[in-house]
Parts: C-alpha cells; structure tokens; sequence
C-alpha cells in the first residue's frame, strides 16, 4: 500500500472497508467495518450515523474529543466507544495520532 502522506496528513485515512461497499480503501475484508487513520494538529470530524458504533484510540499524543455534548480529554493509549448519530470531533494539543473503527451496532 503507497499511501498519500499529504491526504493522509490532512485528515482521515480510510485504510479498511467491506469487500461489499463502494469505497477506494486499500484493504478489503469481509465485515462490515470501517477502518481510518489520522494524523493531525488541525480538528478533525467524523459522522457517526444512526445504526452505527465507532471505538477511537489515541495512538499517540494528546486530543480533546467531543461527542454531542460529551466531551473528553484523550492520551496516549486512551480509547472510548460511541454509538448513534454522533458527530465526533478532534481538537489536536499538537500532534495527535488516531485509529478509528466504525462499524454496525448489531
């Protein structure tokens, strides 16, 4: 896989996907998963929508994560869940490096 350092740079990578989805990620495999890396100093977002559930870890570095009118400080190792329509966003304290999985709530 040659990823694009710059698209990768600007927000979401979207590494892994369903082999029965329309989307360009690299990887394909058989369930119904999605797979995003960032790495970031600028906020990111991501929808969360109705029927779905996403786990979040902070791989390295710091973040402020704000989901709906939650809102918590990640590190290094951190990790969390959120399910429903959510918008996630990331507000970066420096570097921030993150893996993303989205997926069915069923």
């Amino acid at each position: 896989y040659n990823a694009d350092s710059q698209k990768h740079a600007a927000g979401w990578s979207h590494l892994v996907a369903d082999v029965q989805g329309s989307t360009t990620a690299p990887v394909k495999i058989n369930q119904d998963c999605n797979i995003y890396a960032a790495t970031a100093t600028a906020p990111l977002d991501m929808m969360i929508n109705s029927g779905r559930q996403a786990y979040l870890l902070c791989i390295d570095g710091t973040a402020q994560i704000g989901a709906g009118a939650a809102s918590q400080t990640m590190k290094k190792h951190d990790a969390l869940k959120v399910w429903g329509e959510t918008q996630l966003k990331v507000a970066p304290e420096g570097n921030v490096h993150l893996l993303l999985l989205e997926m069915n709530m069923q």
